[in-house]
């Protein structure tokens, strides 16, 4: 108990608490913490009727908030022992009121925690003191003097009705926020819910009850098992519109000692959750520990987890069922078929999981609106899973709790990382076919430009070379060496100018990469690295002697220029054309070496190989993925999927509303 000093002055006594300033203004909570703690407060005064009334401004502001009870009150004596007193409640003398009921509080702390609503705390109370006589009594405290009382005089009051009455004004910025929100009862409602279903007592704001049966949906009763102890139970009120989530530890009564959160997801249920145990009472001031390992409590906290975890998982599968049966009878459900694939049943599981979950949202919508969200969310799983929250955010406008917690479960779930694998793969494959349009197709061919077309595109699907050169890295010594000895390739074309820039216009005007080449560094390990550089050639370019000719000077050149001197490094050369003329063909297939090598030397390969051969090559890669995902793409999906991804390299005629069907020649047939 800390000392009080004591002055009497015109009738007002000052009461002082020896305890410096800042460890007070540490009990001071959020302005409904601070609301719930008169509250309480009042109920363990033995109240039967506790009020809580808010007086508002022209502007419609809150200028002050009341609470008032009809309960024992407050005396004299009890504020000289206890009022000023820091942990040296008259709680802690008893465990219940006069009538029977547990006391919430012990601690003394209560009353600071009306500083969280306003700067100044009026109590007015009536109770009957020592010698049965009916006195009322002022106190008030003010938040800039968190350790200065003012007690007035006792007068009598022989008509009066017994209770204390808490005028707080001067509201901070928070409360006024707070106290008008809608939530701001529902949140109450839940802290005090078990208490209310306990006892016959009433909690009103603004004259309206608290009623946890008109907000509760669901109720759940478990009895935890937790080694050596017994009697520790677990109550899940589920809520029909959205609360705090809280997990509050209480005693037998359902009085809430203490709050935590959760810690756990259960996407589309507003809930509250409480865990009764009568040793949380000899366990106050370690309560806040209960997370940090302190025994029994973190027990305790972890076993009440696991219940929750295995309630929502089978509630979610209950709501479920019926949410969905009913989307498909209001034909809502944004599915006409059964999955076949394995995309398909990832993705439309990943739609019942999800929809499910907003389900408390969806559904307070009419079938009309409800039939365009859902057909919302299945077309942004189909297109990106990633891309969900959008929808989430704009189209169903969660609340931002519910929307961090839904972004959480589809970024962690298995189901997403199954469809982006298989989107990633899907669009490979459909690559593919549109590259093949592309090379082969006799009029398609005869349009594509190589510099500001093909190679910008390829530039973005470097995996189709090689798996490895997907993930590589840029190198300016490399591009300013591929440039210097561009001249060996026969690019009379480029003017000095355009070879030392970055970017130059092409015949349509439009900005390109000057780059002919495609030039990747891959690091294996920190010493050494692999240089790629890969020749590019329009699809109707032959490659012959004199192409291959120049390929091999190009590479001889640059593996000896200065700036890769006493470098470890290994060169890749390749040149890729339609076909190979055959005294290249032969040199690309010698006995004894890969097919496509035509020089193999100490540190560099050279390759001429025909596009033909690319595409088959890339396609073996991923066979065994498209047949496990039982994906069949198409020169259709080919060519939408070159629009979607590289529409603006493309020419006119690929770039038309309707896209134009398949033209590939005996030639492309015979290649592949």
């Amino acid at each position: 108990m800390v000392a009080v000093a004591a002055c009497q002055t015109r009738h007002v006594e000052q009461l002082i608490v020896s305890v410096e300033q800042d460890h007070l203004e540490r009990l001071i909570k959020s302005p409904i913490a601070g609301i719930a703690e008169l509250i309480w407060n009042g109920l363990d005064a033995d109240a039967s009727t506790v009020s809580v009334d808010l007086a508002t401004n022209a502007m419609g502001g809150v200028e002050s908030v009341t609470i008032t009870d009809d309960g024992t009150g407050i005396t004299l004596h009890q504020v000289q022992r206890y009022f000023s007193h820091l942990g040296g409640s008259w709680k802690k003398t008893t465990t219940q009121t006069d009538r029977g009921r547990l006391l919430h509080g012990c601690s003394g702390q209560g009353r600071w925690a009306a500083y969280g609503v306003g700067e100044v705390v009026r109590w007015t109370s009536v109770a009957d003191d020592v010698q049965n006589n009916r006195m009322q009594i002022e106190i008030t405290g003010r938040r800039s003097a968190l350790r200065e009382f003012s007690v007035g005089e006792p007068t009598p009051a022989p008509d009066e009705s017994t209770g204390t009455t808490v005028e707080i004004t001067n509201l901070t910025d928070a409360a006024q926020k707070a106290l008008l929100r809608t939530e701001t009862v529902d949140e109450l409602t839940a802290t005090l819910a078990l208490y209310l279903r306990q006892y016959p007592v009433k909690v009103l704001w603004q004259g309206a009850p608290l009623d946890p049966t008109r907000l509760q949906v669901g109720l759940h009763e478990a009895v935890l098992e937790v080694e050596g102890l017994a009697g520790v139970g677990l109550t899940v009120i589920e809520w029909s519109q959205p609360v705090k989530r809280a997990l509050h530890l209480c005693d037998q009564s359902g009085t809430s000692l203490f709050q935590l959160q959760p810690g756990i997801r259960a996407p589309g249920f507003e809930f509250t959750a409480y865990i009764t145990w009568d040793g949380f009472r000899g366990s106050i001031a370690d309560l806040a520990l209960a997370e940090m390992g302190r025994e029994p409590l973190a027990s305790i906290v972890d076993a009440a987890k696991d219940e929750l975890k295995r309630y929502f998982k089978e509630r979610a599968n209950e709501r479920g069922s019926v949410l969905l049966k009913n989307w498909k009878d209001e034909h809502s459900y944004p599915f006409a078929d059964e999955p076949r694939t394995t995309i398909e049943r990832a993705e439309r599981n990943l739609f019942d999981l999800v929809a499910v979950a907003t389900a408390p949202v969806v559904e307070t919508a009419d079938p009309r609106s409800r039939k365009l969200s859902l057909r919302l969310l299945r077309e942004a799983i189909e297109k990106s899973p990633g891309s969900v929250h959008e929808v989430l955010r704009e189209v169903l406008d969660l609340p931002p709790e519910r929307l961090a917690e839904l972004t959480e479960l589809i970024e962690r779930t298995s189901l997403s990382s199954i469809i982006t694998a298989a989107r990633h793969i899907t669009d490979r494959l459909d690559f593919l076919n549109g590259l093949e349009e592309i090379v082969f197709d006799r009029e398609l061919k005869k349009r594509f430009l190589e510099r500001s077309q093909l190679h910008r595109i390829l530039a973005s699907e470097t995996w189709v070379f090689r798996e490895e050169y997907a993930l590589t890295a840029d190198d300016v010594t490399l591009k300013t060496a591929l440039r210097d000895h561009i001249g060996l390739l026969g690019r009379d074309d480029l003017t000095p100018a355009e070879a030392e820039s970055d970017e130059v216009l092409d015949e349509t005007g439009r900005r390109v990469v000057v780059d002919m080449m495609l030039s990747r560094v891959v690091e294996h390990r920190r010493n050494h690295r692999e240089h790629i550089v890969i020749e590019l050639k329009r699809p109707n370019v032959h490659v012959g002697l004199d192409q291959f000719g120049q390929i091999q000077n190009y590479a001889t050149a640059v593996i000896e220029d200065s700036r890769f001197a006493r470098i470890d490094c290994r060169w890749e050369f390749w040149i890729i054309g339609d076909t190979l003329k055959p005294a290249v063909e032969k040199m690309a297939n010698q006995k004894g070496r890969e097919p496509g090598v035509v020089v193999d030397g100490d540190n560099f390969v050279v390759r001429a190989v025909t596009w033909a051969e690319v595409i088959q090559e890339a396609r073996h890669r991923l066979d065994f993925v498209r047949r496990a995902l039982d994906y069949q793409s198409t020169s259709d999906t080919g060519i939408q999927y070159l629009q979607r991804a590289h529409g603006k390299y493309l020419p006119d005629i690929l770039t038309a509303t309707t896209v134009p069907p398949p033209r590939i020649g005996a030639e492309a047939e015979t290649a592949r």
